[in-house]
Protein backbone atom coordinates (compact mmCIF):
# COMPACT_ATOMS: atom_id res chain seq x y z
CA UNK A 1 0.00 0.00 0.00
CA UNK A 2 1.44 3.35 -1.05
CA UNK A 3 2.00 6.25 1.31
CA UNK A 4 -0.61 8.97 1.10
CA UNK A 5 0.56 12.14 -0.58
CA UNK A 6 -0.88 14.18 2.26
CA UNK A 7 1.57 14.29 5.15
CA UNK A 8 4.44 12.71 3.26
CA UNK A 9 7.53 14.45 1.94
CA UNK A 10 9.57 13.92 -1.18
CA UNK A 11 13.33 13.63 -1.47
CA UNK A 12 15.70 13.21 -4.40
CA UNK A 13 18.60 10.82 -3.78
CA UNK A 14 21.02 9.95 -6.59
CA UNK A 15 18.50 11.09 -9.24
CA UNK A 16 15.72 8.90 -7.80
CA UNK A 17 12.61 10.52 -6.28
CA UNK A 18 11.30 8.95 -3.05
CA UNK A 19 8.35 9.68 -0.76
CA UNK A 20 8.81 9.38 3.00
CA UNK A 21 6.92 9.86 6.23
CA UNK A 22 8.00 9.82 9.87
CA UNK A 23 5.59 9.22 12.73
CA UNK A 24 6.23 9.36 16.46
CA UNK A 25 4.46 6.74 18.53
CA UNK A 26 3.38 6.86 22.14
CA UNK A 27 5.82 4.06 23.02
CA UNK A 28 8.78 6.39 22.44
CA UNK A 29 9.67 5.21 18.94
CA UNK A 30 9.63 6.97 15.60
CA UNK A 31 8.72 4.98 12.49
CA UNK A 32 10.07 6.08 9.11
CA UNK A 33 8.60 4.69 5.89
CA UNK A 34 10.19 5.30 2.47
CA UNK A 35 9.12 4.25 -1.02
CA UNK A 36 9.54 5.32 -4.63
CA UNK A 37 7.65 8.52 -5.42
CA UNK A 38 6.18 7.28 -8.71
CA UNK A 39 4.89 3.74 -8.95
CA UNK A 40 5.91 2.57 -5.46
CA UNK A 41 6.47 -1.15 -5.11
CA UNK A 42 8.47 -2.27 -2.07
CA UNK A 43 8.70 0.16 0.83
CA UNK A 44 11.03 0.14 3.80
CA UNK A 45 10.31 0.85 7.43
CA UNK A 46 12.87 1.69 10.08
CA UNK A 47 12.54 2.54 13.75
CA UNK A 48 14.38 5.03 15.92
CA UNK A 49 14.16 5.86 19.61
CA UNK A 50 12.41 9.22 19.92
CA UNK A 51 14.55 10.16 22.94
CA UNK A 52 17.93 8.44 22.44
CA UNK A 53 19.96 11.11 24.18
CA UNK A 54 20.87 11.62 27.84
CA UNK A 55 18.61 14.67 28.02
CA UNK A 56 14.94 13.58 28.03
CA UNK A 57 14.01 16.97 26.59
CA UNK A 58 16.14 16.37 23.48
CA UNK A 59 14.04 14.54 20.91
CA UNK A 60 15.45 12.86 17.80
CA UNK A 61 14.46 14.73 14.64
CA UNK A 62 14.14 12.85 11.37
CA UNK A 63 15.69 15.07 8.71
CA UNK A 64 16.31 14.68 4.99
CA UNK A 65 19.88 13.66 5.92
CA UNK A 66 18.43 10.86 8.07
CA UNK A 67 16.26 9.68 5.19
CA UNK A 68 19.18 9.81 2.75
CA UNK A 69 21.29 7.68 5.12
CA UNK A 70 18.34 5.31 5.57
CA UNK A 71 17.83 4.84 1.82
CA UNK A 72 21.55 4.29 1.23
CA UNK A 73 21.66 1.73 4.05
CA UNK A 74 18.57 -0.07 2.71
CA UNK A 75 20.01 -0.25 -0.79
CA UNK A 76 23.16 -1.84 0.65
CA UNK A 77 20.86 -4.38 2.35
CA UNK A 78 19.56 -5.32 -1.13
CA UNK A 79 16.36 -3.26 -1.02
CA UNK A 80 14.85 -3.20 -4.51
CA UNK A 81 12.24 -0.43 -4.38
CA UNK A 82 11.17 -0.97 -8.01
CA UNK A 83 10.20 -4.64 -7.46
CA UNK A 84 6.88 -5.60 -5.95
CA UNK A 85 7.45 -7.23 -2.57
CA UNK A 86 6.26 -6.95 1.00
CA UNK A 87 7.59 -4.10 3.11
CA UNK A 88 11.22 -4.48 4.19
CA UNK A 89 11.52 -4.02 7.95
CA UNK A 90 15.01 -2.77 8.83
CA UNK A 91 14.32 -2.69 12.57
CA UNK A 92 15.89 -0.19 14.97
CA UNK A 93 18.72 1.76 13.35
CA UNK A 94 19.81 4.12 16.13
CA UNK A 95 23.27 2.51 16.26
CA UNK A 96 23.68 2.57 12.47
CA UNK A 97 22.25 5.92 11.41
CA UNK A 98 23.38 8.87 13.51
CA UNK A 99 22.09 11.72 11.27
Amino acid sequence: MALAKKGSRSILIDDVQYRWKARSETDGTTHVVVELYDEPQQSIVAFFQSYPFDDPEEKRVITPATVTALVNYALKQRWTPEKKAKQLNLGFLDDIIKE
